[in-house]
C-alpha cells in the first residue's frame, strides 16, 4: 500500500531544508556576532517558491533555542516603515510576555522591562533598537527581528539602507534577518548575505528519498530527471508535482515512471495556474508579459538584446522591464546579460495564455 503522502505542501518535513545547510552555519555564526555586541544584517534572498518562509521558521527556531528574543512578522505590500516598525514592537512585547507565561508568570503580571517595553512609542529602527536595549538589556542573549517579505513596505530601498547604517555602528545585541525576493544594497562588513538557489539534481533526488525511504513505490530515473528540468529545481515546484503524482498513484504501484509524470502533468499544470501562476502573472503588467511570452516560445535562456530584437523594442527599456522581472523572480538569470523564465512549468502556463 502507498500510505499517506509523504509530500507534504504545508510545513515542515525532514527534507525541507535540504540543500540549506551552508545558510544554517551562516546563521549561527551570525548569532555568536550578535552575543558578541554586534548588529549585524543579515539578508536571505530567494524566488517565489524558493523556500524563504521554511527556512525562516528554521532558523527562528534555533535563535529561540539560543536564548534570543525572536519576534517574527510578515510585510504585506506596501506597508510602511512606521507601520513596520510598530509590529516589530508589538510581536517583541508578545514573545516576551509568551516567554515569561511559559516560566509561570501570571497574566498581566510581567517584569519591569516588559511595562516599560510598553509603554514607550516607538516609529524608528533606531527608537526600537534603542527600546529594545534598555528595556530588555542583558536578561537574554540579544534579539533577533525576523522581517519576512521586506521588499513588500513601502520604500524598501530607503528602510534597508536605514537598517544598515544602524549595523555599521551600533554595538547593541540585536539582529536584523530579512528575506527578500530581491537584493539590496552593496557588499558591506555589515551586510552578510545568502541566496536560495534552486535545488541541484542531486538535491532533488535526496529530497525523494528521503520521503520515499525504502519504499514501495521508488520513483523512476526518467521521471525524477523530468520533475527537476520542468521544475528548473524550484523547491516549491518540486514538492507539488511530487505531491500529485503521490496522489494520483494506484495501491499496486512499485514505481513512480515518467509515463506518471505525464499522465499527472494537465493536472498539476491547471492547479498551479488557479493557486500561483494565475495570480503571478495577472498581476504583471503587460509590456513585461511580452518579454514573458518571447522567453516562453524560447524555450530556453536568450540574451536581452536578442529578447529586444525579437520584440523590435530598444534595448535600454527593455532591460529596464527584465530587470523587474528578475526582481520578483520571474524570470532568472543564466548568465551576464542572459534570462530565462524561471521553470519550464511557468513558460507553458505562459504560452497557455496567448
Amino acid at each position: 500500500m502507498k500510505g499517506q503522502n509523504p509530500f507534504p505542501l504545508w510545513g515542515e518535513t525532514p527534507q525541507s531544508i535540504i540543500g540549506r545547510n551552508k545558510e544554517i552555519d551562516i546563521f549561527n555564526s551570525y548569532l555568536n556576532a550578535v552575543s558578541s555586541g554586534r548588529t549585524v544584517l543579515l539578508l536571505s534572498r530567494g524566488g517565489p517558491g524558493s523556500g524563504k518562509t521554511l527556512l525562516f521558521r528554521r532558523l527562528r527556531r534555533s535563535s529561540i533555542k539560543e536564548g534570543f528574543a525572536s519576534p517574527y512578522i510578515k510585510i504585506e505590500k506596501g506597508e510602511s516603515l512606521p507601520d513596520v516598525v510598530n509590529k516589530l514592537h508589538q510581536e517583541t512585547i508578545g514573545f516576551l510576555e509568551s516567554r515569561e507565561g511559559e516560566r509561570g508568570a501570571r497574566p498581566g503580571k510581567y517584569s519591569p522591562a516588559i511595562s516599560a517595553l510598553r509603554k514607550r512609542s516607538v516609529s524608528t529602527f533606531e527608537g526600537l533598537v534603542k527600546a529594545v536595549s534598555l528595556d530588555v538589556g542583558k536578561t537574554l542573549s540579544g534579539t533577533i527581528f525576523f522581517i519576512d517579505d521586506f521588499d513588500n513596505m513601502r520604500k524598501s530601498d530607503e528602510a534597508f539602507f536605514k537598517l544598515l547604517s544602524i549595523a555599521r555602528k551600533s554595538k547593541f545585541q540585536i539582529g536584523f534577518m530579512l528575506s527578500s525576493t530581491r537584493d539590496f544594497g552593496r557588499q558591506d562588513p555589515a551586510i552578510r548575505r545568502f541566496t536560495l538557489n534552486p535545488f541541484t539534481e542531486h538535491e532533488v533526488r535526496e529530497l525523494v528519498d528521503k520521503a520515499l525511504g525504502k519504499g514501495p513505490p521508488k520513483m523512476g530515473e526518467q521521471c525524477l530527471k523530468s520533475i527537476y528540468l520542468d521544475t528548473g529545481g524550484n523547491p516549491r515546484l518540486v514538492k507539488t508535482a511530487c505531491w500529485m503524482l503521490y496522489e494520483r498513484l494506484k495501491e499496486t504501484d512499485k514505481i513512480i515512471t515518467k509515463g506518471h509524470y505525464l499522465a499527472a502533468l494537465p493536472a498539476l499544470t491547471s492547479m498551479l495556474g488557479r493557486e500561483w501562476f494565475g495570480p503571478m502573472y495577472s498581476r504583471t503588467p503587460e509590456a513585461e508579459r511580452k518579454i514573458l511570452k518571447t522567453l516562453a516560445k524560447e524555450g530556453t535562456y536568450m540574451h536581452i538584446s536578442d529578447v529586444a530584437a525579437r520584440m523590435g523594442k530598444s534595448l535600454g527599456p527593455t532591460t529596464a522591464l527584465a530587470k523587474r522581472l528578475l526582481d520578483r523572480g520571474q524570470i532568472v538569470k543564466i548568465e551576464r546579460g542572459a534570462y530565462s523564465v524561471f521553470s519550464r512549468l511557468y513558460g507553458r502556463y505562459i504560452l497557455s495564455m496567448n
